[in-house]
């Protein structure tokens, strides 16, 4: 009904406010002693909405995203964790508030910190001796910087690290984290969480030779799977198109051209 729509646009109005407000609050701790009080009280409020939005933008110019804040424990771990909340969904997030947690929030909620640790984990792994991205960095460095490019890389599009100089198989950690993306009913692109979660499960149920897919006591309707299936493939075939029409145009090689469209779709 249109007075439930109203109340849960306005529950996701306070929930975005006080949450963007929290991390202004915190970002300009380190942003008002660099820059000054009106150009730092901006930079945070800038920052903090961009990420919780998960859309990237910011204003260090010279900087290059944030790699000038790659060993900064405050700046990462606050932006981290406004790109997670946004990416988790409103819904989650009002439930969580309720305590009232349906399937989709319990799967949100299981997905999330396994995409946010696994991607942290093997980016910091095969990213930890290349002198170009991680190599030069102190060992808890480095996994500050990999924990926030395997936050980023599912659609907030920061980084704080040279993105053009990681390995092959970093690019290729990289580009299943964009397709992945956020969650339903967030700010985050790529597929989603659940999308992906119900098929890697459905994966091993089905090897186990089991008809049905029971999730956490619940079975999952088999057209809920069919259409996370449809989506998947849709997706796939969309970036393959748009991969070998840009490789038919421009010099790049495909490993890179792979990677824009992958950001590109996942809007990373």
């Amino acid at each position: 009904r249109l007075q439930g729509v109203l109340r849960l646009s306005r529950a996701a109005a306070a929930v975005t406010l006080m949450i963007e407000g929290i991390g202004a609050a915190l970002l300009a701790v380190r942003f008002v002693p660099q820059f000054g009080w009106g150009q730092g009280i901006w930079c945070a409020v800038f920052h903090s909405v961009s990420a919780f939005c998960n859309a990237g933008f910011d204003l260090m110019g010279s900087y290059r995203s944030l790699t000038g804040y790659t060993g900064d424990w405050l700046v990462n771990l606050v932006i981290i964790a406004l790109i997670a909340l946004g990416g988790v969904g409103f819904s989650v997030l009002l439930r969580l508030g309720k305590r009232r947690l349906n399937l989709h929030a319990r799967l949100v909620l299981m997905a999330t910190p396994v995409l946010l640790l696994g991607g942290g984990i093997l980016i910091t792994l095969l990213e930890y001796d290349n002198p170009a991205t991680m190599g030069t960095l102190s060992a808890g460095e480095k996994w500050l910087a990999g924990l926030f490019q395997s936050a980023t890389l599912r659609t907030a599009g920061f980084n704080t690290i040279d993105l053009g100089a990681m390995t092959g198989m970093s690019k290729a950690a990289s580009m299943l984290l964009m397709f992945i993306g956020g969650s339903s009913g967030s700010t985050a692109g790529g597929i989603k969480t659940v999308t992906f979660g119900l098929l890697v499960i459905a994966a091993f149920r089905v090897a186990r030779g089991s008809k049905d897919v029971v999730v956490m006591k619940r079975r999952v309707d088999t057209g809920m799977l069919l259409r996370a299936l449809s989506i998947t493939v849709i997706s796939l075939m969309v970036i393959c198109l748009g991969a070998f029409l840009i490789a038919l145009v421009d010099g790049l090689t495909f490993e890179d051209v792979l990677f824009e469209t992958f950001s590109a779709f996942g809007t990373v």
